[in-house]
């Protein structure tokens, strides 16, 4: 099962936080991919990134 409403809204602040340390220059881009990647693994939607992986 995917993440809920309270996933959801954790993994956007999560995400939100990685953005600004990025456009503020404290990341890489590299780097900003990875937290976001280990933010939605976390607040349970993991299975979106590897859906996306077997469209390809």
């Amino acid at each position: 099962m995917r993440g809920g409403c309270w996933d959801a809204g954790q993994a956007v602040e999560e995400i939100a936080a990685i953005v600004r340390d990025w456009k503020e220059g404290w990341t890489g881009p590299e780097e900003a991919l990875k937290e976001i990647e280990e933010a939605l693994q976390r607040n349970n939607f993991g299975p979106l990134l590897e859906e996306g992986r077997e469209a390809d």
